[in-house]
């Protein structure tokens, strides 16, 4: 007898939880994977025999990568849509960070490298902020905060 959402989530014990956990877990890896149609594939897939389920494993993986090289892809208008924002975001990222790499050359502005994993020797320009050190100096100083 399967358990339902709400039976799980009326009990509270940690077996009910940890098992409420799987259930949202494997939900969204089915969901993730095409859903009931996912689930309806395995199902079929269980009535085979090992050897057949091993041809239709590589023929449908064949297939899948067929799709994913090719050059004309399915997608819906939601996923345009999506894909179009998502692009549109990285690039006004992109361009704030330029623009404010580019502002001034003040003390606050800061420029965007390429090959982020590349360090370069320390001097005295680049070297790291001590923020205890700086907390150490504006305690020690004699300037009030307030009047």
């Amino acid at each position: 007898m399967p358990l339902g959402v709400g039976t799980i989530m009326s009990k509270r014990g940690e077996f009910s939880r940890n098992l409420f956990s799987l259930q949202l877990q494997i939900q969204t890896l089915l969901e993730s994977a095409g859903g009931e149609d996912a689930s309806e594939l395995l199902d079929a897939l269980t009535e085979l025999n090992k050897s057949e389920q091993g041809v239709v494993l590589k023929l449908f993986k064949r297939v899948v990568e067929r799709v994913l090289a090719g050059n004309d892809r399915l997608m819906t208008a939601e996923d345009i849509e999506l894909k179009n924002f998502e692009e549109g975001l990285y690039a006004d990222i992109v361009n704030s960070l330029r623009h404010a790499a580019h502002a001034g050359g003040s003390s606050k502005s800061f420029e965007v490298v390429q090959g982020g994993k590349i360090r370069k020797a320390r001097s005295k320009e680049n070297k790291p902020l001590d923020f205890e050190a700086a907390r150490r100096a504006k305690l020690s100083s004699n300037d009030t905060i307030l009047n």
